[in-house]
């Protein structure tokens, strides 16, 4: 199970939605919902995420994007046989299977509440999202059929490719809290109005990990390591460096974008082989950070 808050391109998220719900409504068939409603329409989707920008100015961010992307084998565990596309299926699987994304997608955004640790923000009900179920992925141009000439660009990707995609307001539904996932003082207690302290910051490392859990204990799944996204980084370099490096090494890999991630996650590698002998697509800042952590160069908070 792979979930991830997805950077935005340039200043796609600082302005209406529009532009956001066209693109994720590109794939017909399929309504939004939320923890509300299993039918909702792209222009409900508009209205309430633009009316939810109380106290947020021009340059600030109004939405974020989630991805929630289960592997193939997942998806074929969820079905309940052996099938390797999403045609195979029968009108009630189809159905059934949306079920239990829909409610696996609740669970996931009450972790992404939770991970804010905000006294008036506990659960997904406390937030303003949308989710879209999606079963098709199409072949871009970095991928490495495409650059090896075997597939086209925009071409069909084969297997099981459901997943889905959540846009979530800055605000809380309630306005009261602004809720940023790039919030870079991870545990960090501050004052606020002279009163109350709070833990700002996300935790992309404990938000990944506790919806891979969250899926495997909900569906009874026993993954494959490759699917226990992040488990071969900790299991290589466990023992040799202390778990606070361990964590914030993991933190600055899991920065880095999707394919990148996804690519480095899968093969297993040593981090410090990665250091030494860095391959294509990891990008200098993060080594540097890394092997500044690894050598002990930096203090790890």
């Amino acid at each position: 199970m792979f979930v991830k808050v997805n950077r935005p391109e340039g200043n796609s998220n600082k302005g209406g939605s529009a532009k956001m719900a066209n693109y994720l409504f590109k794939e017909q068939g399929t309504s939004f919902f939320n923890s509300d409603n299993v039918n909702v329409g792209k222009e409900q989707v508009i209205s309430e995420l633009d009316k939810n920008h109380k106290n947020l100015n021009s340059k600030d961010d109004k939405f974020y994007m989630i991805s929630i992307n289960p592997s193939h084998n997942e998806i074929k565990h969820l079905i309940g046989r052996n099938v390797n596309s999403f045609d195979e299926l029968t009108p009630t699987e189809k159905e059934q299977l949306n079920i239990k994304l829909q409610s696996y997608t609740h669970d996931v955004m009450d972790k992404y509440a939770l991970n804010f640790k905000r006294e008036n923000v506990k659960s997904g009900k406390d937030l303003l999202y949308f989710g879209k179920i999606e079963t098709e992925r199409y072949y871009k141009h970095y991928d490495k059929e495409v650059q090896s000439g075997t597939k086209k660009t925009g071409q069909k990707k084969e297997g099981l490719n459901v997943h889905i995609h959540i846009v979530v307001s800055r605000n809380s539904k309630d306005q009261k809290a602004k809720l940023s996932p790039n919030g870079r003082f991870v545990g960090s207690k501050w004052t606020l109005k002279g009163k109350k302290r709070i833990v700002r910051g996300f935790s992309h490392i404990d938000f990944k990990q506790a919806c891979i859990e969250k899926f495997n204990d909900k569906f009874k799944y026993k993954p494959k390591e490759k699917e226990n996204y992040g488990a071969p980084i900790t299991q290589t370099i466990k023992g040799k460096i202390k778990g606070k490096t361990i964590a914030k090494v993991k933190q600055e890999i899991l920065k880095d974008n999707f394919q990148t991630e996804r690519n480095f996650i899968n093969t297993g590698k040593k981090v410090i082989s990665v250091v030494s002998n860095p391959g294509k697509g990891i990008k200098k800042e993060v080594l540097k950070k890394v092997k500044n952590l690894l050598l002990g160069k930096e203090k790890i908070i």
